[in-house]
């Protein structure tokens, strides 16, 4: 038989505890803690669902003056996660069952503990290992999963065992490939935004197909620090003249109400010419569709923009003139790249432009992990002989295209940063003479690559 992988260290229920990291259990909680829904007295429901953004977290058991300092200085906390560790508990609030039996599935089951009604138990395991519940009583099989994240409270209650129901792999109408052979092949848990909704079964993760499941950024490990406090914005811009001297750029005011700059020369010709030579294939512009049950998106032909669009991926992101030019405007609007989406290159031929739009799509972006977009940072890669102007709709504001500048300007208002701010409405004029090469870099209120990792952000980008 081959040789079983390191596997469990069962710890007590005070253990669990103070390992358990303050997190906001709905992505909403920002907002709603600035619409003061924290303090107000009848909205308990809240606090115990935000403890993060309503400032009323339990403090850690390690920072008690009397803390055990032999425990706290364990090395559970730090339990290999850069390699897979993890901590996983599992609550048992099934009032129809008894005793709950937990098995770990490698080649055969193992039986490592039992769960009595209402009683938890705490694991330190690794991602991808496979666990099985089961009746005590009867041998019923209730549950198979899978561990995927760094640290995991699994509460097996009514709704978790509705979430295994009719749990099937998607067909492949959409893809190729086999979830058959790509889970044994060891797929799901390095891609899990595609794995855990189109082989929900093969991966035995039938628990996270739903997006309110596994989409939370409690759930999904992220900071729960938002990049902008109500006024940050406004701060941000005021000194972003300094910060941008050291990239020899000129910046210019256009406007303070709402705040829009240009920035000459931000991009120097050898990083537009790496960047848009590892893009070589455009495709017709798409927008998002309707989400299906399990939050994702699925593009659909654009019917306001008539450019060709790509996104800059995989090698792409790899280049120095990518990192380069990222780490710019990171250092420029102090935010980290965590928050950017992919960039996304543009190309407007004669004729071809985007009607009036705006960035943030409406307080509903709110529900997303990423939160909104909260800037766009416009890049022109070229000249335009005539048209192609970026025009503020609702502050009659055009500007015309340079290459190697940039165009920032924010979505949402300083005073709340979950609120879209409508004054920065804008269209991409059409094209009369020559081409206009560009390339917007989106930049969210949270982090935006891990829930994108796990198809959060509504679809892939």
């Amino acid at each position: 038989m081959a040789k079983r992988p390191r596997l469990l260290l069962w710890l007590s229920l005070a253990g669990i505890s103070a390992f358990e990291r303050c997190g906001d259990a709905n992505n909403n909680c920002y907002k709603w803690s600035l619409e003061g829904r924290c303090t107000n007295s009848s909205e308990d429901s809240v606090r115990a669902y935000c403890p993060f953004s309503c400032g009323v977290c339990m403090p850690h058991s390690c920072s008690a003056e009397k803390a055990d300092e032999d425990f706290c200085n364990a090395d559970l906390e730090s339990h290999d996660e850069e390699h897979g560790g993890m901590h996983c508990s599992f609550w048992h609030h099934l009032p129809t069952r008894g005793r709950i039996d937990v098995y770990f599935l490698h080649e055969e089951e193992v039986l490592v503990g039992s769960l009595e009604p209402n009683s938890v138990f705490g694991v330190k395991t690794y991602e991808d290992h496979v666990f099985r519940l089961r009746d005590a009583g009867s041998q019923d099989l209730l549950a198979t999963v899978r561990m995927f994240r760094t640290r995991i409270v699994l509460i097996i209650d009514e709704d978790f065992m509705e979430s295994l129901k009719d749990c099937v792999d998607l067909p492949h109408e959409t893809w190729q490939g086999s979830c058959d052979d790509w889970a044994p092949e060891g797929q799901c848990v390095p891609n899990p935004g595609f794995m855990t909704v189109y082989c929900s079964r093969s991966c035995y993760a039938c628990h996270l197909r739903q997006e309110e499941t596994r989409c939370t950024r409690r759930f999904l490990q992220m900071n729960q620090e938002p990049a902008l406090r109500p006024g940050d914005l406004e701060q941000v811009f005021r000194d972003m003249n300094e910060r941008s001297k050291k990239y020899s750029t000129a910046m210019r005011v256009l406007s303070q109400s709402p705040w829009i700059v240009t920035f000459d020369d931000i991009i120097s010709e050898e990083e537009m010419a790496e960047l848009l030579a590892s893009t070589k294939v455009f495709n017709q512009s798409r927008d998002q569709g309707e989400a299906n049950a399990f939050g994702m998106q699925e593009g659909i032909i654009s019917s306001k923009r008539t450019s060709q669009t790509a996104w800059c991926q995989d090698t792409c992101k790899e280049l120095p003139s990518y990192i380069a030019v990222i780490n710019r405007i990171a250092e420029i609007v102090q935010v980290p790249s965590e928050n950017f989406e992919s960039m996304q290159f543009l190309k407007y031929h004669v004729g071809e432009r985007y009607v009036e739009h705006h960035d943030m799509n409406n307080e509903k972006d709110n529900d997303f992990a990423c939160g909104p977009r909260i800037y766009t940072f416009f890049l022109y890669l070229s000249d335009v002989e005539e048209g192609g102007e970026t025009h503020f709709t609702q502050l009659n504001l055009s500007v015309k295209p340079r290459k190697g500048s940039g165009l920032l300007w924010p979505s949402v208002l300083s005073e709340n940063p979950t609120v879209q701010d409508e004054r920065t409405m804008h269209e991409a004029k059409p094209v009369l003479r020559g081409m206009k090469m560009a390339a917007n870099v989106w930049v969210h209120l949270y982090d935006f690559s891990t829930p994108n990792h796990w198809a959060c952000t509504g679809g892939g980008r």
